[in-house]
């Protein structure tokens, strides 16, 4: 760990600044529309509109001239500035106060997870990977060609994965270029899968390299370069309109692509009257001070772990710097990487993070002013810390001695400088040998003055014609990937114009077919309309034959029903009478049989008598006295009583006994069939019933549809 008076003391720092190639992951990012683009910005912010950030390399460089080690700060004249953690969080899009911070420890996913997050087999994925100075990581070809697989295939969720984890591993947390190292990828994963939030390590990046250039006086700046550059010109520009999205308001700034020159001419004037100390989408009530038992707040990045003051940025946030910081308050720390020996830091730094300190209205009245105090203090400072203010004559003078041309020039002068005095040398040797030559030699040299006045103007005429060419050449870039951003849009538009004819083709074709359709359906409607007519014709018909059926039939039923009733009351009469007979004819059977016997005693005794006494009549008759009619009468008398006999009597009892019981037999049969009769009325009234039944439903269904 570092810590001591680590203050700028006045050279020039030869900081370049590494862009990376933004320009094809915006390409990317074009094929994120509607839906998918809100789907990936709710998950990773505004990482798409910062790629459309136009930055200008030059400015960052002259920015970071003015960057104070030891306060972690950019000092000006009246004024210090520096990004602020909550400043960051609204660039991103990322709150704090939903997600959890991402604290980097050391470790970096499998290569299992990794070919997961691809969608490509771990065999293949061993043929990819690669070690580039000692970190292992993946190449940028590999990810444009699954990024072109997964667009052709429509595969979204897939395109989003690697597109983020190529943000990631190219702009936010660059190892090189064109190269993504399992770093990235870890910080990429923890924000996917964890919803951990990249906004302290990629703060503590940007004041680690920072402080690691202005320390070596050079290097390049290349971690977070469009989210410093977006924090740079929301301070130094101001908006045209009031917005609360960060990227529209640098829109709005319309900042114009700026010399070396015309930058440092910005930075020279800038007061703390003519910056934009707080923005209206960085309002905000609170700021975070402190962190558990660290005098000011640590930051813990992927590549080590920094420090900043925020105390003395509180003039960002609406409230003024009143307090002197004391020099306890702003001693710096700086742990690089992770080393065994920093392991307690890196730990206090974690547990400090769990107890936050915030301040808001205790530190004042909202304001963007400062105390007495502490512009003395500040103005005291820069003189020490020897301010870029006091070296602008120094900044010219590398400016010169920094362009390539310059020095051809001035080593072709030296060289051209050389053989001048070689030239004279021989002239002064040759020159009692070749008096005559004096004179040619006297006009040569004259020659060469002019020769060497003449390459000095033409010197300066090329430094001016090099320094515009930068420019132009700067511009032409710019201008290049306007016309490159144009045509990737005009061709889009054509796509799309295409797209769309083919798209009104095929409305057209399907609107002549709906017409047909339509016609055909109207006609349709038209027949439907004709048979419903004459079914509803029909139907009337066939109800008001229903109609005259039912009464036909009701009035038929009513007649079988009428004769039924009258046919089952008949045959009951007969069965009741046949019945009463037959019981008659039980109870006085024994009666008559017994009076039957007796009347057939009395007979056979009266026929003994009878011939006897018709004998003795007829013995006392005399034929020529007796009147004719006495004797028909004996005769008739006798021919009846002739055939009887006295045996002959039983004879008739027992046929009259037989007649009985014929008679019996009969009134049995009577009585089977009147319950034949009986049981064939049920039938009769069941299929009646059946038939009335079935006439009530046919008159139902013919009554329903003529409805």
């Amino acid at each position: 760990m570092e810590v001591g008076n680590q203050f700028q003391t006045g050279p020039w720092r030869h900081v370049h600044v590494k862009l990376p190639d933004m320009q094809s992951l915006w390409y990317w990012g074009l094929s994120l529309k509607g839906q998918r683009r809100r789907t990936f910005e709710k998950k990773h912010g505004n990482l798409i509109d910062i790629l459309n950030i136009q930055v200008q390399p030059i400015a960052l460089e002259m920015l970071v001239q003015y960057y104070d080690t030891f306060l972690r700060s950019f000092t000006f004249n009246n004024f210090q500035i520096a990004p602020i953690l909550e400043e960051y969080e609204r660039l991103l899009g990322l709150p704090l106060e939903t997600s959890p911070q991402y604290l980097y420890r050391g470790k970096t996913p499998s290569w299992s997870s990794i070919a997961k997050l691809l969608r490509v087999t771990e065999a293949r994925l061993s043929k990819e990977k690669k070690i580039r100075n000692g970190t292992k990581g993946i190449y940028k070809s590999f990810l444009d060609e699954r990024l072109h697989q997964f667009r052709q295939e429509e595969d979204w969720p897939a395109f989003m994965d690697v597109y983020g984890l190529a943000i990631y591993g190219l702009v936010l947390f660059p190892h090189g270029d064109d190269y993504i190292d399992m770093v990235s990828a870890d910080a990429y994963m923890a924000r996917r899968d964890r919803g951990e939030n990249p906004t302290m390590a990629l703060l503590a990046n940007t004041y680690y390299t920072l402080n690691h250039c202005c320390e070596r006086r050079g290097g390049y700046l290349r971690y977070c370069i469009p989210l410093l550059y977006l924090w740079m010109t929301s301070h130094l520009f101001h908006s045209k309109t009031k917005s609360l999205c960060p990227i529209e308001d640098f829109k709005w700034c319309c900042i114009k692509i700026m010399s070396k020159d015309l930058w440092a001419k910005l930075f020279d004037q800038v007061t703390e009257r003519t910056i934009r100390w707080y923005p209206a989408w960085n309002e905000r009530e609170e700021i975070i001070v402190k962190c558990g038992g660290f005098p000011n707040v640590p930051l813990l990045g992927t590549l080590g772990a920094i420090n900043y003051n925020p105390e003395l940025l509180s003039r960002q946030v609406g409230y003024p710097v009143i307090r002197v910081p004391q020099k306890e308050d702003l001693r710096p720390f700086l742990l690089h990487g992770l080393k065994i020996q920093d392991r307690e830091l890196h730990k206090n730094i974690r547990h400090a993070w769990r107890n936050v300190i915030k301040k808001g209205k205790e530190c004042g009245s909202r304001s963007c002013g400062a105390s007495t105090d502490y512009r003395n203090w500040l103005t005291s400072w820069t003189k020490k810390s020897k301010s870029p203010q006091s070296q602008k004559r120094e900044v010219r003078t590398y400016e010169a001695q920094e362009t390539v041309r310059v020095r051809e020039l001035e080593e072709d002068l030296a060289q051209k400088e050389m053989e001048r005095r070689s030239l004279k040398s021989w002239l002064e040797e040759t020159s009692t040998a070749l008096a005559p030559a004096e004179q040619e030699i006297y006009k040569e040299r004259q020659l060469g003055d002019q020769a060497k006045s003449k390459a000095q103007a033409e010197e300066k005429h090329k430094l001016k014609i090099g320094s515009s060419l930068k420019v132009a050449y700067q511009e032409m870039c710019f201008r290049r990937l306007e016309r490159d951003q144009v045509i990737l849009e005009k061709e889009q538009l054509k796509e799309a114009l295409v797209e769309k004819e083919s798209q009104l083709l095929h409305l057209q074709k399907r609107n002549c077919q709906l017409e047909e359709e339509l016609a055909k359906a109207r006609s349709t409607k038209e027949q439907l309309i004709s048979q419903r007519q004459k079914s509803i014709l029909e139907l009337t018909q066939v109800r008001a034959k229903a109609e005259d059926d039912e009464v036909y039939y009701r009035a038929t039923i009513e007649e079988l029903r009428s004769a039924s009733e009258t046919w089952k009351q008949r045959c009951q009469d007969i069965a009741d009478e046949a019945e009463i007979q037959v019981r008659a004819a039980t109870i006085e059977s024994p009666f008559w049989k017994d009076r039957f016997i007796k009347l057939a005693w009395l007979g056979n005794q009266a026929l003994v008598d009878i011939p006897r006494s018709l004998r003795a009549a007829e013995s006392l008759v005399d034929p020529t006295k007796t009147p004719r009619e006495v004797l028909q009468f004996l005769e008739l008398k006798r021919r009846i009583i002739a055939p009887y006999h006295i045996y002959h009597t039983r004879s008739k009892a027992k046929n009259m006994e037989d007649m009985i019981e014929s008679l019996e037999q009969q009134n049995q049969e009577l009585r089977g069939e009147n319950q034949g009769l009986k049981g064939e009325m049920m039938q009769i009234r069941e299929q009646m019933n059946k038939l009335f039944e079935l006439f009530t439903q046919k008159t139902t269904i013919n009554v329903v549809p003529a409805q």
